[in-house]
């Protein structure tokens, strides 16, 4: 006698129970992407995909479908990951093609609704899993995708098939990483996911709050005194170096050797002080007069200051951080933030989607790493993949008095971003995946001009993590605040994997020789010659020797 499976016993007793009273589109509450499920049985029960038999949940009073599965059971599909071609549904027996589809189907009708509404569907892949010396088949939740294109042509079996394109979205699925594209320097600019992300090693799932403790000042205050009293991280250099213009203090602490300069003298002997600043400063009117006029043209070409909108165009399932406050993934047109206040951001998302100009969140320090890196940053708690760390901070200045400084300043950070993007686009090697529809296109009065960072006397705690060959951080635009345009925006550090307590935060810098991209941080252009070398002391096991 034929034994029913565990999970079709299980949906036959708690069918309903869990089952959302309406079908949903998008995400369902408290499933994460990556999740696995062992069964059919085990999706219809929480209404992820409630068709035993059809790979296409859809009912017809309720317009697109829901939820697709990839299954094998169609020779057509050609499955790419990230993009896809899916085959609609009839004509089959046994495995074989043998009747033309319609696209009045009502599977398939459902599935052209998806095109014409922009509404995403929720994907599952199946796979066979080696449990106890028994095979399995599991299915893996990989998300939202749009169903961007659909066509009809000759099966490898004969009659016609129904076939659609599916695109992954960027933050809301699993293999949106494998998207490359070299836009900051010299190495390659990923839609990668952070937070997001699928589980995280053997039995590890990341929740929907990773349970991020919210620092007070006075509470951290008493740490820091508490572990200069106790010696444990050298000596107390400055408690806060930050004097009080950030949420939280920032300490320096030294425990390599008696020399506590953040600046060291230059060729001339002459030692410059340093000032923190929490936000950008112009450092000339040239850059604020470049600034203004590119923040209001961007306005009006962008129609929208809402970040939900600008990122998901309306989608009410769609956000850039998780209710802790992490990136849910990175996007090469930027992530564009909700200012408080703003009548015009009407979702509810729009009240957690303020994380860059909400100040520190976390207990971050600056420290002697050694006296060759001199300082360095870490953190004196974990933090998880996803954390926004700080931005890179300091003086704005214009491009043409940036150029006086190359070769000598090199804390220099160049705004180009957006012309790398644009350059890309002119030479038709933008990828389909990650791109934001709703970014506007620079300007071409803007081609040949834009903004400078430059942190060496000016800055904030950005200004002082190292470069690593291999690092634990990534770079992401962000639309905020002021800084909101093609020109001017703001560079965001962001942990591109778990980082333990009190390990050195570091990113790539993506120096460049020649001026073709790479620079003081990721996106600048330094113009060099084999006379200037910089050796890189990352100390990576795979270290480059050479940062130019």
């Amino acid at each position: 006698m034929k034994t029913a499976k565990p999970d079709m016993i299980a949906y036959s007793k708690l069918r309903g129970q869990y089952t959302p009273a309406v079908p949903i589109h998008g995400h369902i509450p408290g499933v994460q992407v990556g999740d696995e499920f062992s069964g059919r049985g085990e999706l219809a029960i929480l209404g992820l995909h409630t068709e035993m038999m059809r790979g296409i949940m859809s009912f017809a009073k309720h317009g697109p479908a829901f939820a697709i599965c990839l299954a094998g059971g169609y020779v057509d599909d050609s499955d790419e990951g990230s993009t896809f071609w899916y085959t609609g549904q009839g004509g089959q027996e046994k495995k074989k093609q043998v009747r033309d589809q319609s696209f009045e189907t009502a599977d398939n009708k459902a599935l052209v609704r998806n095109i014409e509404s922009s509404t995403p569907v929720r994907v599952f892949r199946g796979k066979l899993a080696n449990k106890d010396g028994r095979v399995e088949r599991k299915y893996v939740y990989e998300g939202l995708y749009h169903v961007t294109a659909s066509k009809q042509e000759e099966s490898k079996d004969g009659p016609l098939v129904c076939k659609f394109r599916m695109e992954a979205i960027p933050g809301h699925s699993t293999v949106t990483g494998k998207v490359d594209y070299k836009l900051f320097g010299k190495n390659p600019f990923r839609v990668r996911n952070l937070a997001s992300g699928p589980r995280q090693g053997p039995g590890r799932k990341r929740s929907r709050s990773v349970g991020i403790k919210e620092w007070t000042r006075a509470e951290l205050e008493a740490l820091i005194e508490k572990r200069a009293a106790e010696g444990p991280n050298g000596r107390l250099v400055n408690p806060d170096i930050a004097q009080g213009k950030e949420k939280l203090p920032v300490p320096v602490w030294n425990s390599i050797d008696d020399d506590d300069l953040i600046i060291p003298p230059g060729p001339d002997g002459f030692c410059p002080q340093f000032q923190y600043i929490a936000d950008y400063k112009f450092g000339d009117e040239s850059a604020k007069t470049l600034a203004v006029q590119a923040e209001n043209k961007f306005a009006e070409d962008c129609g929208t200051e809402c970040g939900i909108q600008y990122g998901g165009g309306g989608d009410r399932n769609f956000v850039n951080y998780t209710t802790d406050g992490l990136l849910m993934c990175t996007h090469p047109c930027g992530v564009m933030e909700c200012d408080p206040g703003n009548d015009k951001c009407e979702f509810k998302q729009c009240q957690a989607n303020n994380v860059v100009l909400s100040g520190l969140r976390h207990p971050l320090e600056i420290f002697k790493v050694s006296q060759q890196k001199r300082w360095g940053v870490r953190c004196a708690e974990p933090l998880p993949i996803g954390t926004v760390v700080c931005p890179y901070v300091g003086l704005v200045i214009h491009d043409h008095v940036a150029d006086q400084l190359r070769n000598q300043d090199l804390y220099l950070f160049d705004l180009n971003h957006f012309h790398q993007l644009a350059d890309a686009e002119d030479e038709d090697n933008l990828p389909e995946v990650g791109m934001n529809p709703r970014m506007p296109e620079l300007p071409q009065q803007y081609r040949e001009k834009h903004l400078v960072i430059d942190a060496h006397r000016q800055g904030n705690i950005g200004r002082f993590i190292n470069h690593s060959c291999q690092p634990n951080c990534v770079v992401q635009t962000v639309f905020a605040g002021y800084a909101r345009s093609y020109l001017l925006y703001y560079i965001v550090i962001v942990a591109a994997e778990d980082i333990p307590a009190f390990t050195e935060i570091t990113y790539d810098y993506g120096y460049s020789r020649g001026g073709g991209g790479g620079g003081a941080v990721s996106g600048t252009q330094i113009p060099v010659n084999d006379s200037v070398r910089i050796n890189c002391t990352c100390g990576a096991p795979q270290c480059s020797g050479r940062l130019i």
